[in-house]
C-alpha cells in the first residue's frame, strides 16, 4: 500500500469513529428527562457556554494548530470528546454540564487539525483524494450513528441514556488511534521545508513581477501569514463568497446548537421522536448535494452572477428557518431543518469551491480558518444578544424568527449589490 493511502485510510478511520455519536440527536432530551434540566436551563445556562467556548477555541486553533504540527490537536479533540460523555454520564450538577460544554468547544474547534493534517502529510497530487476519502468518512459515521440511535429507540433497546455509552466508546477507541497517525514533520508556516521558502514566495508574488531571487531572505511563518491573507482578501470574488461563508457558517452553528430546544419546544407525537432519522438523512443529503454541487452549479440557474446565486440560496435558507419555526407540527418543524441543513451544504460547498479557485494553494487553511472564526464569533454576538438574559432574553421561537431574519437580511445586502452594480453598468454604457 502507498504511504498516502495508508495515511489516508488511518486519519479515514479516526474520523468514523469520531462522528459516532448516536447520542447526540437526543442530547437535549437527555439533558432535561434524565438529568432533570429544565429546558429553559438548557436553553440559556447550558448550550450557550459552548458556543463561546467554540469560538474562543477556534481561535486559538487557528493559530496553533500549524505551530503544533497538527497531531497532538487531533488527539486533543479525541481527549476532549472522552472528557465532555464522562461528565454527561457521571455528573449530574449544572457546574459539570457547563464545564462539558466548555470541553465540547474544543472538541469542535479542533477538527481544523484533522482537515489540515492531510495537506502536511500526503503530496499535492493526492489532495482531492484523500479530502475526499477523510470528509466521506465522517459523513458515514455521522450517518451510521443516527440510524444506529433512531433504531435503538425504535426497537426499545436503548434509551437515552445508553447511547451515551456508545458515544463515549467512540471517543475512547478514535483518541488511542490517534497514536497509530504518523507525525509531521514540517508544516506550512512555522515549519517549512527550506526548499519550500522560495516557493512560497512565488505563490503570493503577483504574476507579472519577477520570481524572487535565490539570494533573497524567506519570508517569516508571520510575514506570510499576512501576505497571503492580504493578497486573498484583495480579490473582491473571494471577499464575496467569504462574507457568505462567514454568515453561512455562523447560521448553521446557531441553528443546529438551538434546534433540538425547538423541537422540544414543539408538541411531540406520543409513539417516538424521529431526532435520529433526521440527522441521518440531512448526512445523506448533505453528502449527496456535496458530491454534485460543482455540477448543479455549473447549470444555468446559476452561471449568471455569484450575488444572484447568493441572493436565491440566503433567501431560500431563511424560508426554511421560518418553515421549521413557525408551526405546531414537529415534522414540519423536521421538513424545514432538513431543507435548511442541505441547503447549506450546497451552498458552503459552492463557496469553498469558489474561494478555493482563486486562493494561493497553501493558503486554503488560512482563509477558511479565518472565515469560519469570523464566522463563530458573529454566531458569539448573535447568541449573546438574543438568548442571554442580558440583552433580549428571546423564547426559543422568537429566536428562530431573527435567525430567519438574519439570512433576510443578507439576502437583501446581496440584492441591493445586483441592483446598484446593474445601474452603475447601465450609466457606463
Amino acid at each position: 500500500m502507498e504511504q498516502w493511502m495508508k495515511i489516508s485510510l488511518l486519519l479515514s478511520v479516526f474520523g468514523f469513529l469520531r462522528e459516532i455519536r448516536p447520542s447526540e440527536p437526543f442530547i437535549t432530551d437527555f439533558l432535561t428527562d434524565f438529568k432533570n434540566f429544565e429546558l429553559n436551563a438548557v436553553l440559556r445556562n447550558i448550550y450557550p457556554i459552548g458556543t463561546y467556548s467554540l469560538m474562543v477555541n477556534t481561535i486559538i486553533a487557528f493559530f496553533i494548530t500549524d505551530y503544533l504540527r497538527y497531531k497532538p490537536l487531533i488527539f486533543v479533540s479525541g481527549l476532549s470528546g472522552v472528557i465532555v460523555w464522562a461528565l454527561l454520564l457521571w455528573t449530574e450538577a449544572l457546574s459539570s454540564m457547563i464545564v462539558a460544554q466548555l470541553f465540547y468547544g474544543t472538541y469542535i474547534a479542533t477538527e481544523v487539525a484533522y482537515y489540515t493534517y492531510i495537506y502536511a502529510k500526503v503530496d499535492r497530487d493526492h489532495y482531492d483524494r484523500v479530502t475526499a476519502h477523510t470528509r466521506s468518512s465522517m459523513f458515514w459515521g455521522r450517518f451510521l450513528a443516527s440510524v444506529v440511535a433512531q433504531t435503538l429507540l425504535y426497537v426499545k433497546l436503548m434509551d437515552y441514556e445508553s447511547l451515551n455509552y456508545i458515544t463515549f466508546g467512540s471517543q475512547v477507541a478514535c483518541t488511542l488511534w490517534v497514536f497509530l497517525l504518523p507525525k509531521v514533520e514540517s508544516s506550512i508556516y512555522f515549519h517549512r521545508k527550506k526548499e519550500d521558502d522560495f516557493k512560497e514566495l512565488e505563490s503570493i508574488m503577483p504574476l507579472n513581477n519577477a520570481a524572487p531571487r535565490p539570494q533573497e531572505k524567506p519570508l517569516t511563518a508571520f510575514q506570510l501569514l499576512w501576505s497571503q491573507f492580504k493578497t486573498s482578501y484583495s480579490n473582491v470574488e473571494v471577499l464575496q463568497w467569504s462574507i457568505w461563508y462567514t454568515i453561512g457558517t455562523c447560521g448553521f452553528y446557531q441553528v443546529t446548537s438551538y434546534c433540538q430546544v425547538l423541537w422540544s419546544s414543539i408538541e411531540k407525537p406520543p409513539e417516538m421522536v424521529w431526532n435520529g432519522a433526521v440527522e441521518a438523512l440531512v448526512t445523506l443529503l448533505s453528502a449527496l448535494v456535496t458530491t454534485f454541487a460543482e455540477k448543479i452549479h455549473g447549470t444555468v440557474l446559476f452561471k449568471s452572477s455569484s450575488l444572484v446565486t447568493l441572493t436565491i440560496l440566503t433567501t431560500f435558507s431563511g424560508f426554511a428557518i421560518l418553515l421549521g419555526t413557525k408551526t405546531t407540527s414537529l415534522y414540519i418543524s423536521y421538513a424545514g431543518y432538513i431543507i435548511f441543513c442541505t441547503l447549506f451544504a450546497f451552498t458552503i460547498t459552492i463557496s469553498s469551491a469558489e474561494v478555493a479557485k482563486r486562493l494561493a494553494p497553501d493558503s486554503f487553511g488560512l482563509i477558511f480558518g479565518f472565515n469560519t472564526a469570523m464566522g463563530l464569533t458573529l454566531q458569539s454576538l448573535l447568541t449573546f444578544v438574543v438568548v442571554s438574559k442580558t440583552f433580549m432574553d428571546l423564547d426559543v421561537k422568537t429566536q428562530f424568527t431573527i435567525y430567519a431574519g438574519f439570512f433576510f437580511f443578507f439576502a437583501f445586502l446581496y440584492f441591493l449589490n445586483i441592483v446598484i452594480n446593474f445601474i452603475v453598468s447601465k450609466r457606463k454604457e
